[in-house]
């Protein structure tokens, strides 16, 4: 940007750019539909965000478990948005944010920067895209890191573990762009994944390990 004080000379500023997202929103549409208006939001701190399927609670409550990596890729988040038609204090239609949990990345060895679920038949799953500053190489990790689902709430909570996980490690300077799980087929256990990245689109096996069934070289720019 340019500034001038006074009959001074011209002064240049310059604001430095990260490469990484640093801040998501929750926004609650139907609260803007219904009052004719833009929907109000926060903005939070975080590289990337991905919701679980939201679950109806006790007295008409709607909760969804919202994954989040965490601004320097270290760490990852779990929080619950809790919605209602009508809450405690008056405020129809208002989204609270709670209950927020946070596990270690130390373990598997990378810097988060995407993360996506994977369902599994009901019991979700973490996969990570992120870059090891050890093999200075970016990866896919399927996390040993755990969503466990309260049977009394329907809410999940984040569990940290030990361990590295599955991880298929990409080529030099690829991004994964887009994950997407696959139909079950029959006699399989787990879904397979197609990927989108910069460079290929996979088709992934998450088995018993994080294995390329399949790939096709293709240049992608933006999620698909």
């Amino acid at each position: 940007g340019r500034g001038a004080g006074g009959d001074g000379p011209e002064v240049r500023t310059r604001t430095d750019v990260r490469r990484d997202p640093v801040a998501y929103a929750i926004m609650d549409l139907d609260e803007g539909i219904n009052r004719h208006e833009s929907a109000p939001f926060k903005l939070h701190q975080g590289r990337d965000a991905a919701f679980l399927p939201p679950c109806l609670m006790d007295q008409g409550f709607y909760c969804s478990t919202l994954l989040v990596v965490d601004a320097d890729g270290m760490s990852l988040s779990a929080a619950t948005a809790i919605s209602s038609d009508v809450l405690p204090g008056g405020k129809d239609g208002r989204t609270v944010v709670e209950s927020v949990q946070r596990c270690c990345l130390e373990h598997e060895g990378i810097v988060g920067r995407r993360i996506f679920t994977l369902m599994n038949d009901g019991h979700p799953e973490i996969l990570l895209g992120g870059y090891s500053p050890t093999v200075e190489r970016p990866c896919l990790l399927l996390s040993k890191h755990r969503l466990e689902r309260d049977p009394s709430t329907n809410q999940f909570t984040l569990i940290e573990e030990a361990g590295l996980g599955h991880r298929v490690w990409l080529r030099p300077n690829e991004e994964v762009l887009n994950v997407q799980e696959l139909p079950l087929q029959a006699n399989a256990t787990r879904a397979n994944v197609a990927v989108a990245s910069s460079e290929r689109v996979m088709i992934l096996s998450a088995q018993d390990s994080l294995s390329i069934l399949s790939e096709i070289n293709v240049k992608l720019s933006c999620p698909s």
